[in-house]
């Protein structure tokens, strides 16, 4: 049987600062005390203020979450590793509920619990708590798809033998992965419910649309999606305005008329990032105006659709593959019948 003192629990931290205090006061108010709790340091411009007994290590500068994850890894001296997010707060039952889910199976390489989002006032944040939620519902589930990173309690050597995280996945994504790796070596992971902690996000549509498409990128890195300007051809349709395909049907269906336009701005938003990142990261050269094209497509509706997409990070271009990449997204518009719901969404009266 695991006690608190097989415990090492960590926090990463970059650029937390209104939520950190809250968060590390959580942990401190736990019904079982861990052997260790400290914080990665992933390169704050200020160092993070810490209430005593509470340990910081600091990289140099920001190298991402899955670094930060295995900066943890390397350094954890116990059987069990902890993990929290540092716009998180935790019940003060959180970490025993965990730990007496690992007692009571074993088996288990890791469990993680349910977050729920703490703020649901402003439309973003709603959003957010619908096509965001970091959980998998109210029943203990075996083998979930993965375990959401946010809060987990996991066996160290199991972390060690699958390899740790992947590097590459600085945002996100890296919990996914790693639950990957551990389901392909044989091990199990378990969703408990009962370990229940609050997210303290808050979000603006521009800046909840841009992390959705954070969630959805790193696959694609990985993949090489951005390498190429056929990669970025692909994603298009597959990728981008199939998301959106699928969302809005969701809200449509369920009767969230608050949500249409923000998901008709989901494949605009996606193709935007997707052609930044290759620009900003991959070297290719900088793709074709989205904005110009959304105009030309819808007139003067354009505007409504454009406040809702994050500042562009570099001026677009005209690259040899532009009109294509156009194409595609005049084939998806037309596939999706992206046109006629937008319009259906601004006239509600209209059949959607």
């Amino acid at each position: 049987m695991w006690s608190a003192a097989d415990i090492t629990l960590y926090v990463p931290c970059y650029r937390a600062e209104r939520t950190l205090g809250d968060c590390l006061a959580s942990l401190q108010a736990q019904t079982i005390t861990p052997e260790r709790i400290f914080i990665i340091d992933d390169g704050n411009d200020t160092p993070p203020m810490v209430p005593a007994g509470i340990g910081v290590l600091r990289h140099g500068h920001n190298r991402g979450l899955a670094a930060g994850r295995n900066t943890a890894l390397e350094t954890c001296a116990t059987a069990l590793l902890g993990s929290i997010d540092s716009d998180v707060v935790a019940a003060p039952d959180w970490l025993e509920n965990l730990l007496a889910t690992l007692n009571a199976e074993p088996g288990l390489a890791g469990c993680g619990g349910r977050m729920d989002e703490n703020f649901q006032d402003d439309l973003a944040d709603r959003w957010r708590g619908v096509h965001m939620c970091q959980h998998w519902g109210e029943q203990p589930v075996r083998s979930p798809r993965f375990l959401y990173g946010c809060n987990t309690l996991m066996r160290a050597d199991a972390l060690r033998a699958a390899g740790g995280f992947d590097p590459r996945l600085r945002t996100n994504n890296e919990d996914r992965s790693l639950s990957d790796s551990l389901y392909s070596m044989g091990l199990d992971l378990l969703y408990q419910p009962a370990a229940r902690c609050r997210h303290l996000r808050r979000d603006k549509i521009d800046s909840v649309l841009a992390t959705y498409w954070g969630w959805h990128h790193a696959k694609g890195l990985v993949a090489g999606d951005f390498d190429s300007p056929l990669g970025l051809l692909d994603r298009v349709w597959r990728v981008n305005f199939g998301i959106f395909d699928y969302r809005y049907n969701l809200d449509h269906s369920a009767g969230r008329d608050e949500f249409l336009l923000l998901d008709l701005a989901l494949p605009w938003v996606f193709c935007q990032r997707d052609l930044e990142l290759a620009h900003l990261t991959q070297g290719l050269p900088a793709g074709p105006d989205l904005r110009a094209l959304l105009r030309e497509i819808t007139g003067e509706g354009a505007a409504v659709i454009e406040e809702l997409m994050p500042p562009s990070r570099c001026a677009p271009g005209n690259p040899p593959w532009a009109e294509l990449y156009r194409g595609c997204i005049r084939r998806s518009l037309e596939r999706s019948s992206w046109l006629r719901r937008f319009d259906a969404a601004l006239n509600p009266r209209s059949s959607p």
